[in-house]
């Protein structure tokens, strides 16, 4: 993965790649905590049903 295709970490959130990055500001998630307490299906229909990260 290059860098330019990943974005600054939000938060203590670790480097992702930058629609995954998008699709979490989008929802207004910016901790570790907060990605934890979404489900496993919440999370990809966050980025339009494609496989964040």
């Amino acid at each position: 993965m290059s860098t330019r295709d990943t974005s600054a970490p939000i938060g203590d959130l670790p480097r992702i790649r930058r629609p995954a990055n998008s699709a979490l500001i989008a929802a207004d998630i910016g901790s570790l905590a907060q990605v934890a307490a979404c489900s496993r299906s919440q999370l990809p229909a966050m980025q339009g049903g494609n496989r964040i990260g």
